[in-house]
């Protein structure tokens, strides 16, 4: 069964009881509230009630800030023109690369914005924000490559109502790790994966969300050389708080490269260091 709500498209599923006796379909978007998550320390549990709705289709708009890194943008952008679900637009923001960056794709859903002064990853992200068109925002780094189904996963969460998304990040070793190298032990610390959390490497959020909770926090954001930021997990964190639905996408797999010097105890003590100051 298929309903109208506010000129949106949506497909009313039938869960028990297979009627829907008894349920009031909603007059508005913000009334079809049939679906919830509950959250556990290792997962996020999905729970049915008698019958929820799907949004048909939701347009996502992808974020990207880069620094100096020509190649690398170039590979995440290919892999962005070649999802099996094409982005809404792709919105590229330069934050002075020197030299200046050269886009070889030429595409009417690439829009390049260029940054003559350093403003940081939170401010630059925050304008992606002002000047998306798309129902969500999806961020991804820049030295980061997207799997050919990303966004096609992406859309199977929305789908179901979730507001706030994140997806496994896998690195990509450029060169391989030390004998004494353990992920588990050391990779939070050198910015490797995410093991279950919402990091900005691959962070999707519904434009909904920022208008009520507000933006990036820039004063905790990576800035200037800066190795400690938090800008994601407090967005992610504001809402969890505020009662917004958070899902992990399993499927939605984002592949982040790892130089070589990030695999140091000298790099790592570092980090380390920058975190203890800014706790």
């Amino acid at each position: 069964m298929k309903i109208d709500c506010e000129g949106c498209e949506y497909e009313v599923l039938m869960r028990r009881p297979q009627t829907l006796n008894g349920c009031t379909i909603a007059q508005s978007c913000d009334q079809l509230n049939y679906l919830y998550f509950q959250f556990s320390e290792i997962r996020f549990e999905l729970k049915f009630v008698s019958a929820y709705v799907i949004c048909m289709r939701k347009e996502i708009s992808v974020v990207i800030v880069t620094h100096n890194r020509q190649k690398d943008v170039m590979e995440l952008i290919k892999s962005l023109l070649d999802q099996t679900l094409k982005p809404f637009e792709i919105i590229l923001i330069n934050d002075e690369s020197s030299p200046p960056l050269n886009v070889d794709y030429e595409d009417e859903k690439l829009k390049i914005i260029r940054f003559n002064k350093e403003i940081g990853i939170s401010k630059a992200r925050n304008y992606g924000i002002k000047i998306s068109q798309g129902d969500y925002i999806a961020f991804i780094d820049d030295d980061a490559v997207a799997d050919a189904n990303w966004l096609k996963e992406i859309q199977k969460g929305i789908r179901i109502g979730a507001e706030v998304l994140g997806s496994p990040i896998k690195p990509i070793f450029k060169v391989p790790p030390p004998k004494w190298w353990n992920e588990k032990d050391f990779g939070a610390y050198a910015g490797i994966g995410n093991r279950g959390r919402i990091r900005g490497c691959n962070m999707i959020i519904s434009k909904k969300v920022f208008e009520k909770i507000g933006l990036f926090r820039t004063e905790i954001s990576r800035y200037k050389g800066k190795l400690f930021s938090g800008e994601d997990e407090d967005l992610v964190g504001r809402a969890i708080y505020k009662g917004y639905r958070v899902l992990f996408l399993p499927k939605a797999i984002v592949y982040h490269k790892v130089p070589p010097q990030r695999m140091t105890l000298r790099y790592i003590l570092k980090w380390e260091y920058f975190f203890m100051e800014n706790l």
